[in-house]
């Protein structure tokens, strides 16, 4: 006994066929497999083209051969409109070399009249085909706009992102920042360039030994170096690059090329004032030396909290020759001389230091 599905699942069904019995036919049959029909009859290619344009099916069926309209034609109509649409030919005319003709040309499934229970089968199958190749479209759609979103991105930073070949390190991907950065388009990069070409030749040695090395040994690595533009420039670079391995073998390198020129120049300008820095407190302790060694006065240095920085030879011999007249020690007299002058610095006193005989 067949059980017949309930009428539950909605089918919309453009019909090519000059026959409103044939058609009624095919309905009735799609209804006893389960479905709720709604359909069209069309028999002209410009009522076919009306039909595709204004409304959405799911399923179209046709006749093989229509007076002044065929089912080839009806196939490239649907193929032009709505191409993912399943296509299936019923005919009672058609012999096996047409169909197979139809089927290559694009028709999903052709079916005799006289076996028309193979129809239910064959719109599910299709169906649920075309629903896949729906599906794979929209993952295309959406890998695709992933890709362009990533590329989007890497074009967007400020750096060269690049991918070699771990074997002899050519280019196999760089991204557009590559033209701006260093001269070279992209093209030029994949087909030409090498790292000889665009390595500082001073930087070029030291650079290929770390990074082959770093590479066999399957480290992610970074380094600093000069790269050579298209117009001559030289552009200091930092090279951030992650080693891909598959099986224990390197396979690849991907990085990052960043521009640092500025921050480089910013240091080389912050040395050389360093340098100029130093040369300068080297001369200025030349002169205080000159100043302590040869100047016939005593001089002595005392520090922001007025400590004793340095004092020079007079100053010693001073207290030399008159701590005994004073008839102090040379100590005595070098810290009363210092009381002396930490006040008269404090109060802001600018007379003349007059040390008293110690007795008075």
């Amino acid at each position: 006994m067949n059980v017949q599905k309930p009428m539950t699942i909605p089918l919309r069904v453009l019909i090519v066929e000059d026959s409103d019995d044939d058609t009624a036919l095919l309905v009735r049959v799609l209804e006893r497999g389960g479905y709720a029909v709604t359909f069209l009859r069309v028999d002209t290619p410009e009522t076919m083209r009306t039909a595709l344009k204004t409304q959405t099916w799911d399923v179209v069926i046709s006749d093989y051969i229509v007076p002044q309209f065929g089912g080839l034609e009806a196939l490239r109509i649907v193929k032009e409109e709505q191409p993912d649409i399943p296509f299936i030919i019923v005919s009672g005319t058609i012999g096996e070399e047409v169909a197979v003709a139809a089927m290559k040309a694009g028709a999903h499934d052709y079916i005799m009249k006289g076996n028309l229970p193979r129809l239910v089968p064959a719109v599910e199958r299709e169906l649920r085909e075309a629903a896949e190749r729906r599906a794979r479209r929209r993952a295309e759609e959406q890998l695709n706009e992933a890709h362009r979103k990533y590329e989007d991105l890497v074009n967007s930073l400020a750096g060269i992102v690049y991918e070699v070949d771990a074997r002899d390190f050519r280019f196999t991907f760089v991204s557009q920042q590559c033209e701006r950065l260093l001269g070279y388009p992209a093209e030029k990069w994949i087909k030409e360039l090498t790292w000889q070409h665009l390595i500082h030749p001073d930087d070029l040695d030291v650079v290929y030994h770390y990074c082959a090395t770093a590479t066999k040994e399957r480290r992610n690595h970074s380094i600093e170096f000069r790269m050579m533009a298209a117009d001559g420039r030289v552009v200091w670079i930092r090279d951030v690059a992650t080693v891909v391995s598959e099986e224990g073998r390197p396979v690849k390198v991907r990085g990052v090329l960043l521009d640092i020129t500025e921050r480089k120049l910013a240091e080389e300008a912050s040395k050389r004032a360093e340098e100029a820095l130093h040369k300068s407190e080297a001369h200025f302790r030349k002169v205080i030396e000159d100043i302590f060694t040869f100047v016939p006065e005593a001089v002595i240095v005392l520090t922001e909290k007025l400590n004793v920085y340095k004092r020079n030879k007079a100053f010693d011999d001073i207290v030399q020759e008159y701590s005994p007249k004073l008839q102090y020690t040379k100590e005595e007299l070098t810290e009363r001389i210092l009381q002396e002058i930490k006040t008269k610095i404090t109060t802001g006193d600018r007379t003349e230091i007059r040390i008293p005989h110690k007795g008075n």
